[in-house]
Formats: C-alpha cells, sequence, structure tokens
C-alpha cells in the first residue's frame, strides 16, 4: 500500500511501480492512477526525462516504498496534481549511513504560494518517522533563491559544497551546488508546526484549543513583491511607476490548540501567497479589483485584508468540518509599505473571532 501525508492543504502520496509506469505512459494515464485532476503545466521541467528512471528503479528495488517519488495534490473536488517531490532512495543509499536526500518540485502555476514548503516540511517529518533516518539533506543552486527559502524555511541549514554532478544545463546561472542538511535533533526541536497527518484519527482532549485567560497571541507573516501602479490624484492620473511592496500580515487569537499553536505559519503563508501571486510584476492596474478601483497602498492593504479573512474564514471551516477544532483567529492587521518610511495599515472591523466556539 502507498503511503499518503495529509496537510491543511495538500495529499500527498507516494508512488509505487504502478505509478511510476502511469506517469510515464503520460498525463491521461496518470490522472486515472491517482484518481485527480493534473494541472496543465505537468509535469515539471526537472523531471520531463525523470520518469523512465523512476520505472527503472522502482523494478529494481519493489520494496522502495516511499523512498522514492512522491506526488503533490492541491485537496480540491478533484484534487489537482501540482508537483512532485521524494527521496533518492532508502536510508544511506546517497550521503551515507543514516541520510536520505529529498528534491520537491511544483509547477510554475502553483509557485510562490507555499507549497513546496508545505511539501518539503511534511516529507522531512516523514523520513523521521524512521528509526534508520539521522539527518535529511538536500541539494539545490545557492542563488535558487526559491529552493533555498523552502529549505530554510523547513529548518535546513547550509552544510557547503555540493557533492553531486553537475549538469550545466540546470545551473541557469544560479552559482555553485550547495548542500543542506536537517539533523534529527534539530527537527525534533521544530517538529510539531510542521506536523502532517499519516492518517486520520478523532481529536482527543489534547488537541482542542486551550484557553489563556485575558491574553492575545499573534501570528505575522511577510512577503514583498515589485508591481507598478499609477495612482489618480484629484482627478489627474500621475505617470506609472514602480515599488517594491512590502507586506505585513497578522491574525490573533486568544487561545491555542494541543500542540501550543494559534495556528501553521505556512496556511497563513500559502493564503497571502495566492492573494499576491496575480499582482507580482505585474501593473496593478491591470489586475481586478484594482482594474476599477485606485490602487493606493491603503487599497491594497485592504484588498488583502478582506481576503486573507474570508480564505481564513473558509480554512477554519473546513477544519470544523473535518473533525479538527481549531483555535479561533482573525486577520488583525495588513501593512503594507511601498517604500522606506511610507506605510498604510489596514484593520479589519472587529468581528467574531472565526473557528470553533468552545464556550
Amino acid at each position: 500500500m502507498t503511503p499518503t501525508l495529509a496537510t491543511s492543504r495538500l495529499r500527498i502520496i507516494g508512488a509505487d511501480l504502478a505509478m511510476a509506469r502511469a506517469a510515464a505512459a503520460g498525463n491521461e494515464t496518470l490522472a486515472r492512477a491517482l484518481g485527480a485532476a493534473i494541472d496543465p503545466a505537468w509535469p515539471p521541467e526537472i523531471l520531463r526525462d525523470a520518469f523512465s528512471y523512476m520505472v527503472s528503479m522502482y523494478e529494481s528495488d519493489p520494496g522502495l516504498g516511499g523512498w522514492g517519488m512522491w506526488f503533490i495534490m492541491l485537496r480540491a473536488e478533484p484534487d489537482l496534481l501540482i508537483g512532485s517531490g521524494g527521496f533518492k532512495g532508502a536510508p544511506g543509499a546517497v550521503g551515507g549511513p543514516g541520510t536520505v536526500e529529498i528534491g520537491y518540485s511544483v509547477v510554475p502555476t502553483h509557485e510562490g504560494r507555499g507549497y513546496a514548503t508545505e511539501a518539503a516540511a511534511a516529507l522531512t517529518a516523514w523520513a523521521f518517522e524512521s528509526p534508520a533516518v539521522e539527518r535529511v539533506i538536500a541539494h539545490t543552486f545557492e542563488r535558487h533563491d526559491a529552493s533555498v527559502r523552502v529549505l530554510r524555511k523547513c529548518g535546513y541549514s547550509l552544510r557547503g559544497p555540493g557533492f553531486e554532478q553537475v549538469d550545466e544545463n540546470e545551473r541557469m546561472g544560479r552559482g555553485e551546488l550547495v548542500l543542506f542538511e536537517i539533523p534529527r535533533d534539530q527537527w525534533r526541536r521544530r517538529e510539531p508546526r510542521h506536523r502532517a497527518r499519516s492518517r486520520s484519527r478523532s481529536p482527543t482532549l489534547a488537541d482542542r484549543p486551550q484557553p489563556y485567560s485575558g491574553t492575545m497571541f499573534e501570528l505575522s507573516i511577510e512577503t514583498a513583491f515589485a508591481a507598478a501602479h499609477a495612482l489618480m490624484i484629484q482627478g489627474a492620473r500621475e505617470p506609472i511607476h514602480g515599488h517594491n511592496w512590502h507586506v505585513t500580515v497578522v491574525a490573533e487569537g486568544d487561545t491555542l490548540d494541543g500542540d501550543g499553536l494559534l495556528m501553521d505559519f505556512h496556511v497563513l503563508e500559502g493564503m497571502l501567497g495566492e492573494i499576491v501571486s496575480p499582482m507580482r510584476n505585474n501593473d496593478l492596474g491591470r489586475v481586478p479589483p484594482f482594474d476599477s478601483v485606485n490602487p493606493s497602498a491603503e487599497l491594497v492593504a485592504r484588498h488583502i485584508g478582506d481576503e486573507m479573512s474570508r480564505r481564513l474564514a473558509g480554512w477554519l471551516g473546513r477544519q470544523s468540518r473535518e473533525g479538527a477544532s481549531p483555535p479561533p483567529v482573525r486577520i488583525a492587521s495588513v501593512r503594507i509599505t511601498e517604500a522606506p518610511g511610507c506605510a498604510a495599515v489596514y484593520r479589519p472591523r472587529a468581528t467574531p473571532v472565526a473557528g470553533t466556539n468552545h464556550g
């Protein structure tokens, strides 16, 4: 039976020989095997020539199990295949005894939304469930900024130069190959925030939100994007110009779950990434709602705040319907900085905090 992991937004399925053959046969066959839709951008460029190798790998080692490829699917109706990840063999196959090497990729249409981080964290947690694993390593290029961010968010540290042979066609001006790693003891200190559900279970008392009377907890996440705008000021449109916009979103609540968390940072990061993605490297005047609304910093902050509130309420509702007991939480503020020293802050009107009521 192939292993399956579930995170807040993803379903991640370990491949077997049949799935590897389906992937090699093409998207239509793979969709039937997974019972999922497939993003038109699949497969990622990095995998286009890898499927035949995967088939031979599973043929030569039928017991490979989850130490090969995994399919990353966005939980929807039906699920949508958006990427892949996994390992380059069982513990000790690369990097020495007790070591496994992880890889991950998401199709371009779903980049920048935190999915790669969410999947890499879940796969790292799964690897450390094996007592044979003492460290997980990953190779990337030193200036592959997105990949480096994924690893650092998951707690990996730069170890030094990489030891794999480099295909110069893959370098693409991103510098030298480097090696990141996370040892078991380092992961153990971070693990509760990255836990994936490997099986369904009923909530226990320890899972229920824990009240802390008279207190308020805040989480903040940040992102940045480049975009242009041209404001209408007193009836005149100013020349179009660009900014590097910096966004800080603050969520708040007065209860924590059984692990002592208000909620997972990655869930908030994914929501913010989805909202900001259409604005990135674009003229805001061409992006709804700013095709009909003045794209001021104040209104950009309001748009992000209202969208974050809507998505957060939807996520909390789905968690409750699935039997979880998420702590009540709401979006407290959104801060937009369009130039040093120039910021706009939006605070949604006070509303009941979204989540399960545990009065």
